[in-house]
């Protein structure tokens, strides 16, 4: 039997059929939501509140296999790409280690997905983290930004550009390829010393005022300015006091 977890491609069956009883793949959301290479991520951008591994068993198709188990776990407000899934595959060792010994015997009866509900993911390129800067501004004054945002790691999928959802992007995007866009760096009001990328590390969103309390603004904790070290947006802003995303 072979076991196999995060690898983000189609085995051949040449592959899996060199398995007496196949390969189990523990897949990081609850099948058949997010298939594909990016569940972690598609999780958090979409803010589900719960998530979870599927151990299930391979056939020709990405994620597409009937299921052993699932088991779920809370997607909590700080999680990150990274933080999410460590959870979910730490949990996911104990539960497959529970089963195996039954699964061999043929004690466990596979489950086939409900392929209607399926929602798909795609490999992250590094491209994939760019968030229009137009879009970063509006966020920082608490307002949606007006055009519609295509995911491009998500199938058919497109999203409003508010505080809460590129809050989500930066906590999806960590560590890698993180969220990027594009700063004006204004040294004076005669002078501009160009247009630069710039890597939002963190982020979090206001607390509601008491005056409007649905009404959250996006803050900027920690940023990196390309070809420089990451430093914390109060200490970036001392430096570009009129530095604008643009």
């Amino acid at each position: 039997m072979g076991i196999l977890a995060g690898y983000g491609e189609i085995l051949p069956m040449d592959v899996i059929k060199i398995f007496p009883h196949g390969i189990l793949n523990v897949h990081t959301s609850l099948l058949p939501k997010w298939r594909g290479a990016s569940p972690e991520q598609a999780t958090i951008l979409a803010g589900d509140s719960v998530s979870g591994g599927s151990i299930m068993k391979l056939d020709d198709k990405m994620d597409h296999g009937p299921i052993l188990t699932q088991y779920e776990i809370d997607v909590l407000p700080g999680d990150t790409r990274e933080s999410l899934r460590n959870k979910i595959f730490e949990k996911g060792a104990t539960v497959l280690s529970e089963l195996i010994d039954s699964y061999v015997t043929g004690k466990i009866k596979l489950k086939p997905q409900n392929h209607n509900e399926a929602t798909y993911t795609r490999l992250i390129k590094k491209e994939f983290g760019f968030i229009p800067p137009e879009a970063i501004s509006y966020a920082l004054e608490g307002k949606e930004f007006p055009q519609k945002f295509e995911v491009p790691f998500i199938k058919d999928c497109s999203i409003n550009l508010n505080p809460e959802t590129i809050e989500r992007f930066v906590r999806a995007m960590h560590p890698w390829p993180g969220v990027w866009s594009y700063i004006q760096l204004l040294v004076n009001p005669e002078q501009s010393s160009g247009r630069k990328r710039i890597k939002i590390l963190k982020a979090h969103l206001s607390s509601p005022t008491e005056e409007n309390k649905s009404k959250v603004s996006l803050i900027i904790d920690e940023i990196q300015l390309e070809g420089k070290n990451p430093v914390s947006f109060e200490e970036f802003k001392r430096g570009y006091p009129t530095a604008t995303f643009a």
